[in-house]
């Protein structure tokens, strides 16, 4: 029998390391199609096939702000509308001359390719639709670790993401930003109802504490696991870590059809989480962020019964869970509701996402919160003045950052009152 394993040709996958970055830089190596499934460990310990059983994220767009992503990827192929860029050149956000937002993608709705889509990745929500906003043309960061786009160009594509149709946004990139652009974030999630998922940063990258905007208190900020519900020791720990996901020992989608095996790093970790979200929204599409926040967090798989946990926060994702648990309500919001009948969004005759009608896509797999991002608005503690980002960047980390929670919080405190009801109150 002829097998199907075929070899592909792959560069290496050429990310720069800096602060700006929550990817982590992938080890080379070569990656067959149907390895790149069989080695979906993530796939198989979040049970994301049991979500699928569900839903696949059908109906909803998930906003990508991030290096831009390539449309042509076989893992991706139909699913990826054009969206915006802040340079010439960009496509309107298909153009990835770096693989940053391609891998991101891959993981969000990737659909495989081959004989009933069974090789490649299968994403968290297959059927869902990604919208791109591409900032970054030219790497993440500079020899320097500076960032290679502006604080313009998040700003401008996460709100060109929100006035285009996006339900959910993923902003796998970090570093630090002005208070104009903390307070679109803001709006974005507090006024329009739309979340939104960062992760928390990378050691690799020079990160020592939660960097934004996964440390404004709107957002939801993805630390990284491992196999077996272990830690990833690449990702930054301490107090705003809100969620975990899986972030190491993974293959990524790469430009023009390949892959490349190493570790997501704390983005991979948020394109997860995000995916998890799209599911919800399709199950749920009138769900607010502080319903779906409350679901998620309420839902992990709580690793340790340290309080805070500034390795996992409330625990690592799991997606059958949001999609299936009664979870109680939230303290002080009994209006919201929490545990709604599923409403999903239906597909008209003949309208099926590119992989919705092959079954063999569809693998077999076999909580605390903090109530910080419930805050309607609010912003980041100062950090003291004169201290830059790079400047903490240099310092050397503190062996004794983690549970003990050394690394103070970036997070406004709420009233004793509320801390009370949480089982992660602030400090």
């Amino acid at each position: 029998m002829t097998s199907r394993r075929r070899r592909r040709s792959i560069s290496a996958l050429s990310l720069l390391s800096g602060v700006v970055v929550a990817f982590a830089a992938a080890v080379p190596g070569v990656a067959f199609g149907d390895e790149v499934r069989d080695d979906a460990w993530w796939f198989d310990e979040l049970g994301v096939a049991d979500a699928h059983e569900i839903t696949r994220g059908y109906g909803v767009t998930i906003g990508v702000l991030d290096s831009g992503v390539d449309a042509t990827h076989p893992d991706l192929e139909g699913s990826i509308d054009a969206g915006w860029s802040s340079w010439p050149g960009g496509e309107d956000g298909l153009n990835d001359t770096i693989g940053h937002g391609t891998a991101m993608a891959s993981f969000l709705v990737g659909h495989g390719h081959g004989p009933g889509n069974g090789d490649g990745i299968l994403g968290i929500a297959p059927e869902a639709r990604i919208i791109s906003a591409g900032i970054a043309p030219n790497g993440l960061v500079t020899e320097l670790g500076e960032s290679t786009f502006s604080d313009d160009d998040l700003r401008e594509g996460a709100l060109w993401l929100a006035d285009n149709g996006a339900d959910v946004i993923l902003t796998a990139i970090g570093g630090s930003f002005s208070n104009e652009t903390e307070a679109v974030f803001d709006e974005i999630v507090d006024e329009r109802n739309i979340p939104i998922i960062a992760g928390v940063g990378n050691e690799a990258n020079g990160d020592i504490a939660v960097r934004e905007p996964a440390s404004w208190d709107f957002m939801v900020a993805v630390s990284g696991s491992g196999p077996g519900d272990t830690a990833w020791d690449g990702s930054v720990t301490g107090h705003g870590v809100m969620l975990a996901a899986p972030g190491a020992e993974m293959d990524l989608a790469r430009p023009g059809g390949g892959y490349e095996r190493g570790d997501g790093g704390t983005s991979a970790a948020s394109a997860i989480v995000a995916g998890t979200v799209a599911l919800m929204k399709a199950q749920w599409p009138d769900m607010g962020r502080k319903e779906i926040a409350w679901r998620l967090f309420r839902t992990a798989d709580k690793q340790t019964d340290d309080t805070p946990d500034y390795v996992f926060g409330s625990g690592i994702v799991n997606p059958y869970k949001a999609l299936t648990a009664e979870v109680p309500p939230i303290p002080d919001y009994p209006d919201l509701d929490v545990n709604p009948e599923p409403n999903p969004i239906q597909p008209s005759s003949g309208d099926e996402s590119p992989d919705s009608s092959d079954e063999a896509a569809v693998v077999s797999a076999s909580g605390g919160v903090p109530l910080w991002w419930f805050a309607a608005g609010g912003g980041t503690l100062a950090l003291a003045a004169g201290v830059s980002l790079l400047a903490l960047r240099r310092k050397k980390r503190a062996a004794s950052v983690g549970l003990n929670g050394t690394i103070p919080s970036q997070r406004t405190p709420w009233a004793d009152s509320i801390a009370q009801d949480s089982p992660y109150p602030p400090p």
